[in-house]
């Protein structure tokens, strides 16, 4: 009870009474390791650590509280030392990830009776010859597939894995980047579709294989040969079309056109054969397309498609010409709204029958100052706004500060090319707050 009032405080209570707490002898163990928390560097100090850390007596601390206390960057030797036969895996598997770990430690933990504690040794960068040796003749199958990847393998021990009766110590194996060609050759005919996708992931399984996989037309070889940055671009085109036509894989799409080896022929190849909205998504990621791929995309049977094309910034004359020229609203406006539009493709669009068209002039940043003043005057309200909303002439702005619309009243107002005095006007206009308050 005394010791419960002395910490009824929290962990704002002096210091130096928690500091005695901790060591004094007939503190109860839970308040102990509780406080080994806060400071660690006076528990071991304490008569409890004393006992369990040197004798191995007087019972363990508590999993979670070892598991914190190992997340500390600065442990005492002692603590370490005595954590190698704390009775429960967990802590152990906490020692075990600590970056520093002394040899005979390691040495402890590789042959620990846990398999998921020898699993985080075996990822450790500073095992001996001997330690590997014994890990990769690990009786538990989790612990082989870990060791497999390791960087200390000898080519004896990347032959006996990649014969190893488990799948997946076998595709670790086969996802080395020190694989030699002759163990990828014996892989290429595993049983296991695991270990073939891991094979044909890896940048060093050579082409003729990758090739072969790509003409399997499996799906879970096709993303593996899609995900080898090495893939030949033969092999791109083969699984490019199957990739895009999923309808349910359209964020592959960026990997198929962002792909290190995709070549034009490559990305139309995919485009040709995906889905609408693959196809949308492939011409938003592509860092380069083709005028004859362009011109083809431009006269696509889905207007969404020639819409999306509209929005690259390389999208040269003749394409936007041949968008503009389309008989829906989606692709002409977009044409109109590309920076790089050519003067009199504005000047049409600016007096197209459909207002959004009109719109999307004055949304551009290269419409002609006059074409943009004439629209600023059109009979509908939604083309004004749009002047209203992108225009940065100040004197134009201060004219359209006495539009019949209170709509575009309101985007004057928030326009930053506004005069002040125009703008400060607006704000207090009652119409304008009455328009805001009702939104």
């Amino acid at each position: 009870g005394i010791v419960r009032s002395l910490l009824a405080d929290g962990p704002h209570a002096d210091r130096e009474v928690r500091e005695a707490v901790c060591v004094h002898p007939a503190t109860p163990p839970r308040i102990v390791f509780r406080l080994a928390l806060e400071m660690p560097e006076v528990f071991a100090h304490a008569a409890l650590a004393r006992t369990f850390f040197r004798e191995g007596r007087g019972g363990a601390p508590r999993t979670g509280v070892v598991v914190r206390l190992l997340a500390r960057e600065h442990l005492p030797l002692a603590w370490i030392e005595a954590l190698l036969a704390h009775p429960h895996p967990r802590a152990r598997v906490a020692l075990a990830s600590r970056p520093a770990l002394a040899r005979h430690a390691l040495a402890r933990l590789a042959e620990d009776p846990s398999p998921h504690v020898r699993c985080v040794v075996a990822g450790r960068g500073e095992l001996d010859g001997r330690q590997i040796d014994a890990l990769t003749r690990d009786p538990d199958a989790r612990v082989r597939a870990r060791i497999a990847a390791h960087a200390g393998l000898t080519a004896a021990h990347v032959a006996a894995l990649a014969a190893d009766p488990d799948e997946f110590v076998r595709a670790a194996a086969a996802a080395r980047p020190d694989l030699p060609p002759a163990l990828a050759e014996a892989l290429f005919g595993d049983p296991s579709l695991w270990v073939r996708s891991a094979l044909a992931r890896n940048p060093v399984c050579p082409e003729s294989l990758v090739l072969a996989f790509a003409g399997a037309a499996n799906v879970w070889l096709d993303d593996a040969v899609l995900a080898n940055p090495s893939a030949p671009p033969a092999a791109l085109i083969l699984v490019g079309p199957r990739i895009a036509a999923r309808p349910w894989y359209v964020w592959t799409s960026r990997m198929l056109v962002q792909h290190p080896r995709a070549t034009a022929e490559v990305v139309a190849a995919a485009l040709r054969g995906a889905t609408e909205d693959a196809r949308r998504q492939m011409i938003f990621d592509a860092p380069r397309l083709e005028l004859a791929m362009m011109l083809e995309l431009a006269d696509d049977p889905s207007p969404r498609v020639a819409f999306s094309l509209g929005y690259r910034k390389d999208a040269p004359v003749e394409v936007l010409a041949r968008l503009f020229a389309r008989p829906e609203d989606l692709p002409r406006g977009v044409a109109a709204c590309n920076a790089a539009a050519p003067a009199w493709l504005l000047e049409r669009a600016a007096v197209d029958a459909k207002p959004w068209v009109r719109s999307c002039v004055a949304e551009n940043p290269s419409a002609p100052v006059a074409l943009v003043e004439r629209l600023s005057r059109d009979a509908v309200a939604s083309v004004r706004l749009a002047v209203a909303k992108h225009t940065r002439d100040p004197e134009l702005l201060a004219r359209m500060a006495d539009d019949a619309d209170v709509q575009v009243l309101n985007a004057v107002s928030y326009n930053p090319a506004t005069p002040r005095a125009v703008a400060e006007r607006l704000h207090g206009s009652p119409t304008v707050r009455a328009y805001r308050s009702y939104g």
